[in-house]
């Protein structure tokens, strides 16, 4: 299949039209089919008109109808192989659509790393270049801020971002599942208390369990 051989050594867009391209006649030869089938059941089903006449003898009728049914059961037996063609070129297609988009997945994954990768070379000389653009009197002299202001400051929106996001998040593991508004807003208060219950069930020793013992009686022959 030199579709699949293109796919298989470089995935590009056009690939992927021709592959939808195919998808679309396999479904349309799929209702071709259908079609073609019930036409075949209507005319075995469907007594000949013609053959009524009283021209036809009883065996003529018998013979043709005979033939009729041979016939008709060849293109049923016909219909169902091209339609387990047909399944099995779809099932190959769908593997060809997957083997392009898991190639274009990883093309991306391998583009994002080189992001990230020069992303985190570019790393020191930001955080160098955002050190030394601070107002503070340490590196800037003259100005009125701080290295402590700035460090209280800097805590105290990272603690107060921390609290709203664990607030306003329904499934974690500060606070019980469908907790309510208050409940999850109060969590700094509730989360020590937690942790005290959850210290206290597992250090405290659990009861040996009885044996289940079950009477056995034995019937004598």
């Amino acid at each position: 299949m030199p579709l699949e051989s293109d796919v298989l050594t470089e995935s590009r867009v056009e690939h992927t039209r021709d592959l939808h391209s195919l998808q679309a006649y396999l479904l349309h030869y799929e209702s071709l089919l259908h079609s073609v089938r019930v036409s075949v059941s209507f005319i075995e089903k469907t007594p000949n008109p013609a053959m009524e006449s009283e021209v036809f003898f009883d065996e003529q009728r018998k013979t043709s109808d005979e033939l009729m049914k041979k016939e008709c059961d060849n293109l049923l037996n016909e219909i169902d192989r091209l339609q387990k063609r047909r399944e099995m070129l779809s099932k190959h297609l769908k593997n060809v659509m997957d083997l392009a988009f898991a190639n274009v997945n990883i093309r991306d994954s391998a583009s994002m790393r080189q992001v990230t990768y020069l992303t985190m070379i570019f790393l020191p000389a930001s955080l160098i270049a955002s050190v030394f653009g601070m107002n503070v009197r340490e590196i800037n002299p003259g100005t009125l801020g701080t290295t402590v202001r700035y460090t209280q400051i800097t805590i105290a929106l990272t603690a107060l971002t921390f609290y709203v996001v664990v607030t306003l998040q329904t499934h974690t593991s500060f606070h019980d599942r469908g907790a309510t508004m208050c409940k999850r807003a109060a969590w700094p208060i509730l989360l020590p208390w937690k942790i005290l219950r959850n210290m206290e069930t597992v250090a405290r020793p659990h009861p040996p369990r009885k044996a289940n013992l079950r009477r056995t009686y034995f019937r004598r022959d």
